[in-house]
């Protein structure tokens, strides 16, 4: 007869999947208006994806040099390189004061190509910003 003592014990215990790494910000590095050639340049520090871009909710206000809110043209955006987007910017309204300004919320669509991560967005950006 066997006794269970003698029997070695098995330990089933089912692996453990590593745990997923949290996925980093998509960080904007660079951000000018090109008022000469109508275009918003922003670069961030990885690829971005434009797939799903919402150009609408990017707007400059730029008191300086056109005195207009201008906001992103739906069918003006395009990559200058892999971490630069490239977009055409509307005059809509006329507006008064000093300084140009970029405001963008977190639902942009902007997001990096490597992970999935998201633009947090901006308020009030001074602009060239490096």
């Amino acid at each position: 007869m066997i006794s269970y003592k003698s029997i070695p014990f098995i330990n089933y215990r089912k692996a453990k999947a590593p745990a997923a790494s949290p996925v980093s910000t998509l960080t904007l590095v660079s951000a000018d208006w090109n008022y000469g050639d109508g275009y918003l340049y922003l670069s961030f520090d990885r690829a971005i994806d434009i797939s799903s871009i919402n150009p609408l909710v990017i707007v400059v206000d730029d008191n300086d040099i056109t005195h207009f809110h201008l906001q992103g043209d739906p069918a003006g955006a395009s990559l200058a390189d892999a971490n630069t987007l490239r977009l055409v910017m509307e005059a809509v309204d006329p507006v008064f004061g000093t300084g140009v300004t970029l405001t963008a919320p977190s639902d942009t669509g902007i997001v990096a190509v490597d992970d999935g991560a998201t633009w947090n967005g901006v308020s009030g950006l001074e602009l060239p910003f490096s």
